[in-house]
């Protein structure tokens, strides 16, 4: 019973060899899908074929390129293209409200009375500065908003790689050697 404890655990682990634990395999999930394959440079197209070996995909310009899957570093899969409009607005706004307090601030001119004694000499100095920031924020937006809906980008996910984990098993004279390797 002693003796076939060990036989019958060696058996057992031997069955183990390699273990494959997918993350995310690219393999043969996301074929015919958009992907950018980082090896080392990013190169963009259709997933054709991945295999345990290469990833073969077919670019804008209609060229067939084949990477090797041992110095791809990162894969995305597109989830497609979206409109800048949000950042549009948001970048004309800083702008714009920027440059229209400079303005507004340019444009003032001191007053040559006295606004403490005069009843009807008024100061608009802050009211000048504040109304050409608000007025090149409103301004900003609409034109940064316009400028970004024409302007087109791809959003990118990220697949997390995957892991080879290889479990030997092996008698030697002391009893049973034991290995783990990963390869990610």
């Amino acid at each position: 019973m002693r003796r076939s404890l060990p036989l019958a655990l060696t058996f057992s682990l031997s069955l183990l060899v390699a273990v494959r634990l997918d993350a995310q395999d690219v393999s043969g999930a996301f074929l015919g899908q958009r992907v950018r394959v980082w090896a080392p440079n990013p190169t963009v197209g259709t997933l054709i074929r991945a295999d345990s070996a290469v990833f073969v995909l077919v670019t804008d310009a209609r060229d067939t390129v084949t990477r090797s899957r041992r110095v791809v570093r990162r894969t995305d899969i597109s989830q497609g293209r979206h409109r800048r409009t949000g950042e549009g607005a948001m970048i004309g706004a800083g702008l714009g409200g920027f440059l229209g307090g400079i303005l507004g601030a340019a444009a003032y001119d001191k007053p040559d009375c006295d606004p403490q004694a005069d009843l009807f000499c008024m100061d608009f100095g802050p009211a000048l500065i504040v109304g050409g920031a608000a007025i090149g924020v409103v301004s900003g937006a609409v034109i940064g908003a316009a400028i970004g809906s024409q302007t087109h980008a791809e959003r990118w996910t990220r697949v997390p790689r995957l892991v080879d984990l290889r479990l030997t098993a092996a008698p030697s004279h002391e009893g049973l050697r034991l290995g783990v390797s990963a390869s990610f």
